[in-house]
C-alpha cells in the first residue's frame, strides 16, 4: 500500500521513506538529522527531487528528503513549483 503523503505548511522539506518516489537522487553523506515535533530525529539517506501528480498538475519538490525511518505517511512542505 501506498503511503498517504501529508501537506505541512509548516514543515521545511519535503520528506519520503521511499527512494523509489524520488526521480533522481544521490547519498546523503553528512550528518543533519529531520528532527521532528517530539524532538526526536530521523537519519537521512537519500536527498532528490520528486514529482507528484495531483488532478491533471504535476507539482514538482526539489531537494527533497529520504528517510527510510519515517513511517506511515510521506511529508510534503507547501514550496512547491506546479508545471
Amino acid at each position: 500500500m501506498d503511503k498517504p503523503w501529508l501537506l505541512d505548511s509548516g514543515a521545511s522539506h519535503t520528506i519520503t521513506s521511499d527512494l523509489a518516489n524520488l526521480t533522481t537522487h544521490s547519498e546523503y553523506d553528512d550528518t543533519d538529522e529531520v528532527t521532528l515535533g517530539d524532538g526526536s530525529g530521523l537519519e537521512i539517506s537519500h536527498t532528490g527531487s520528486l514529482s507528484l501528480k495531483f488532478s491533471k498538475k504535476f507539482f514538482c519538490f526539489p531537494d527533497t528528503l529520504c528517510s527510510i525511518s519515517l513511517q506511515n505517511f510521506n511529508l510534503s512542505s507547501s514550496s512547491h513549483k506546479t508545471q
